[in-house]
């Protein structure tokens, strides 16, 4: 129950902003605009067009660079290597070499993305 609560905590949280932008642009008689805006943000997680992949990519990237120390932060260190294995998936392999030159202030999470890292690239 508490995860389906979170789920739908997080959906609304993702849905608000977008419904904020789409009505911006309608009311700005950019109908086009808010089509894209809301296509972008509905596809950003599997892509499927040049943007959209560019989209995906980044946020990809962003989880590693941006999210993961403050998920660190907040969570166990198994949940954060939960996180890590997942987002390692979804990164094209290109990508998979710029995120394992990153570096962490904490060493404790450098030591766990590079172990994830290490078991990932094992699979």
């Amino acid at each position: 129950m508490l995860k389906e609560k979170k789920d739908l905590f997080l959906g609304a949280l993702v849905n608000q902003p977008l419904l904020i932008l789409v009505l911006i642009a309608l009311l700005m008689n950019a109908e086009k605009l808010a089509d894209d805006i809301f296509f972008l943000v509905h596809h950003h997680e599997t892509g499927g067009t040049k943007g959209v992949d560019i989209l995906r990519d980044a946020d990809s990237i962003s989880l590693f660079h941006v999210n993961l120390p403050y998920y660190f932060l907040r969570n166990s260190v198994e949940e954060t290597k939960k996180r890590c294995l997942w987002g390692y998936r979804k990164l094209p392999d290109s990508l998979i070499k710029v995120v394992a030159e990153f570096d962490y202030q904490n060493k404790e999470l450098e030591l766990l993305v590079r172990t994830c890292i290490h078991r990932f690239t094992l699979h």
